[in-house]
């Protein structure tokens, strides 16, 4: 009997050593794996940051005071500039983390970032192929209305006085439209006929 128990007693003691010592390396592994996505996030973090500054509108739409009476520069040179930002963005991601380091859900976070770029590569490369005034909810038109009216808020004199500025975009915010329009087919080609009119 006493055999038996100290058979046991030993089997248990080994079986728990070896339970511990095969799950020291995965919580090693896990810890490793919250270190780094936490200095991912910061990561992220920043660069979200660098990229709110560069759109008005939408730290407006974050519930951000900061540029508030200012609007997104959607000519080309502004679209330019951000995407060049964009690729400087994910060049830096790349270089310094492996994304195969990362825990599941920072390397979707890691995809998502990527694909922004590939997103934003595609937008500006067919940004001539893109009406600016095909619908009466997404135009170049009706956004800046829709903008103001549904999303500027107004709690203070400073609010209202940074939503004055809005109302008043210089010449350029609907001039590129147009000339985006005019330098495409068949928009720029096409001329309501006789029988369209009547």
């Amino acid at each position: 009997m006493r055999k038996t128990m100290t058979s046991l007693a030993l089997a248990l003691m080994l079986g728990t050593s070896a339970t511990s010592l095969a799950a020291t390396p995965v919580m090693a592994q896990t810890a490793a794996q919250q270190a780094e996505s936490a200095r991912f996030t910061a990561f992220l973090d920043k660069e979200f940051a660098q990229e709110v500054a560069q759109k008005p509108q939408l730290a407006t739409r974050l519930g951000l005071k900061q540029d508030m009476g200012k609007l997104d520069d959607a000519s080309d040179a502004g679209q330019l500039k951000l995407l060049e930002w964009r690729r400087g963005s994910v060049a830096r991601l790349k270089a310094g983390f492996d994304r195969a380091k990362l825990p599941p859900a920072a390397q979707a976070s890691y995809d998502m970032w990527v694909l922004e770029l590939d997103r934003a590569e595609t937008t500006y490369k067919y940004r001539r192929y893109q009406p600016p005034f095909y619908s009466f909810l997404y135009s170049a038109h009706s956004q800046l209305p829709d903008f103001l009216i549904n999303t500027h808020v107004v709690g203070e004199a400073s609010d209202m006085a940074a939503y004055s500025r809005g109302c008043a975009p210089s010449p350029r915010r609907w001039t590129w439209p147009s000339r985006r329009a005019g330098n495409r087919t068949p928009w720029a080609s096409w001329r309501p006929s006789s029988r369209s009119s009547g």
